[in-house]
C-alpha cells in the first residue's frame, strides 16, 4: 500500500500545484483571486474607456461613443468613493472627452441621416442673422449721420472723439468718414477697406 502525503502526492518532497480552494459549494482559484485583489477597480474601467475611446478614433461610430461615456461616467463615481484629487481629475477629463466624442458622433450622425433638414435650419440662422446684421448696420448709419451734421460746427479733435465713441464695441467691422466742403475727409474712425468718397445725397452707406 502506497501512502500520499499530506498534499495527495505520493512522493513525500515533491511539490504539486495549489489545488483550487473550496468553499460553501463554490471554487476559488487562489492565484487569480489575489491578482484581481492587486488591480483597483478604478484603473480596470479607466482603462476600458480609454480602450473606447480609441476604438472611436479609429471607427467613429456613436455606440463607441456611447460606451465610452458610460464608463466615463462610472469611473468619475468610482474616483469620487476613492477621494483622491488625482483620479477624480482623471475621471473628469475622460468624460469631458467622451462627452465631446458623443456630441460629435450625433451631430455627424445627423449630417449623414438628416441632410436636408440640417442644410434648412443652417440657411434659416444665417438668414436670420444677416437680417439682424443689416438691420443693426442702418441703425448705426443713421445715427452716425444724424450725429455727424452736429460735429460740423465743433473742431476736428471733437468730432474724432466722438465718431470713435459711437462706433466703439460694435461688430462687426465698422467705419466712418465726413468729408467738408471741398469733399476731403474731415474726420474718420473704425476700419476703412475701401477708398471712402462722398455720397451724392450728402451721406452714403457701403455693407
Amino acid at each position: 500500500m502506497v501512502l500520499g502525503d499530506a498534499n495527495g502526492h505520493d512522493e513525500p518532497g515533491i511539490g504539486g500545484e495549489v489545488r483550487p480552494h473550496f468553499s460553501g459549494g463554490q471554487v476559488f482559484d487562489l492565484k487569480w483571486s489575489s491578482v484581481v485583489r492587486r488591480i483597483p477597480h478604478w484603473e480596470i474601467w479607466a482603462s476600458t474607456q480609454l480602450a473606447a475611446l480609441g476604438v472611436w478614433l479609429v471607427v467613429p461610430e456613436i455606440r463607441w461613443a456611447t460606451a465610452a461615456a458610460a464608463l466615463a461616467a462610472l469611473t468619475v463615481v468610482l474616483a469620487a468613493r476613492s477621494g483622491k484629487t488625482t483620479k477624480v481629475a482623471v475621471s473628469v477629463l475622460g468624460l469631458a472627452g467622451s462627452g465631446a466624442a458623443l456630441h460629435t458622433s450625433f451631430l455627424v450622425g445627423r449630417i449623414e441621416n438628416q441632410w436636408f433638414q440640417v442644410r434648412e435650419s443652417l440657411v434659416l440662422r444665417a438668414d436670420r442673422q444677416l437680417a439682424a446684421t443689416l438691420s443693426d448696420a442702418v441703425a448705426t448709419v443713421e445715427a452716425l449721420a444724424a450725429r455727424g451734421v452736429n460735429l460740423v460746427t465743433q473742431s476736428r479733435e471733437e468730432a474724432f472723439a466722438l465718431l470713435e465713441g459711437g462706433l466703439a464695441g460694435r461688430s462687426p467691422e465698422r467705419g466712418v468718414v465726413l468729408f467738408d466742403e471741398s469733399s476731403r475727409p474731415w474726420a474718420w474712425a473704425g476700419s476703412h477697406r475701401l477708398p471712402s468718397v462722398p455720397g451724392p445725397s450728402g451721406w452714403q452707406a457701403r455693407i
